[in-house]
C-alpha cells in the first residue's frame, strides 16, 4: 500500500461523491462508511478498493451500480496486492 495520493481517477465519480456527501450530512451511516472506502481506496488501499468495487458492482450501501467503475476499481485493488 502506497502512502502518497494516487495519479489514478477518484475512487467514486464526483456524483456519487456529492450524493455521499449529502446522505452522510442527513446521518446516513451507509454514505459516511463509502466516504471513508473511497478515501482509503483512493490512497491505494487494496481492501478499501475492492470493498468498494463490490459495492458499485451491488449498487448497495446507497451507490448507484457501476460495472465500469467497479471493474477498474478491482483492477487497481489487484495491482496493489
Amino acid at each position: 500500500m502506497s502512502s502518497t495520493p494516487s495519479t489514478n481517477e477518484p475512487a467514486l465519480s464526483n456524483e456519487q461523491t456529492e450524493r455521499m456527501r449529502a446522505l452522510a450530512q442527513g446521518g446516513d451511516k451507509d454514505a459516511e462508511r463509502v466516504l471513508t472506502l473511497a478515501r482509503a481506496a483512493d490512497q491505494e488501499n487494496a481492501e478499501a478498493q475492492f470493498y468498494l468495487a463490490h459495492s458499485l458492482q451491488e449498487g448497495v450501501l446507497g451507490l448507484t451500480r457501476d460495472p465500469e467503475a467497479a471493474r477498474k476499481l478491482l483492477g487497481r485493488a489487484a495491482k496493489n496486492g
